[in-house]
């Protein structure tokens, strides 16, 4: 199984975990909102998902098509808008626990470190996708 759909499949449960409240608070942190309107937390498991599923069928073709590049796109950008937005509105993360933190600055910074991450990692999946569609595409193309 690829990398892009082990670390996909162990997104989603950990976004699932999360959103629905961690079992133990004595030795599990909460750190997304379990209390965040349902339809945020679908949409964003869902886009998590369905790029997931988009890695998965990648992986049993052995190669990007352009309906599959451009899906995988576009759950890329749904999934990182969303929390980009969320986070920007102070929703998406949980109350940072006290012990966790000596200051606010350093969940600040913690923050804008993750969502830089969310984006780059966005970013990057859909841009190699369609790099290799073109590739593919450029190949068949000199071959003609």
């Amino acid at each position: 199984m690829s990398v892009s759909v082990a670390s996909g499949i162990a997104i989603v449960a950990l976004l699932v975990w999360q959103f629905s409240g961690v079992a133990d608070g004595g030795s599990q942190v909460q750190v997304l909102n379990s209390d965040l309107a349902v339809v945020w937390q679908t949409v964003i498991v869902a886009s998590v998902g369905v790029s997931t599923l988009c890695s998965l069928v990648m992986w049993r073709l052995r190669r990007w098509t352009k309906p599959l590049a451009l899906v995988n796109v576009a759950a890329n950008v749904a999934a990182a808008t969303a929390i980009v937005v969320l986070a920007a509105k102070g929703v998406f993360f949980a109350e940072t626990p006290s012990a966790l933190t000596d200051t606010g600055d350093d969940a600040v910074e913690l923050t804008g470190i993750f969502l830089l991450l969310v984006v780059i990692v966005a970013i990057w999946d859909g841009l190699d996708g369609l790099q290799r569609v073109a590739r593919v595409d450029h190949v068949e193309r000199s071959v003609r």
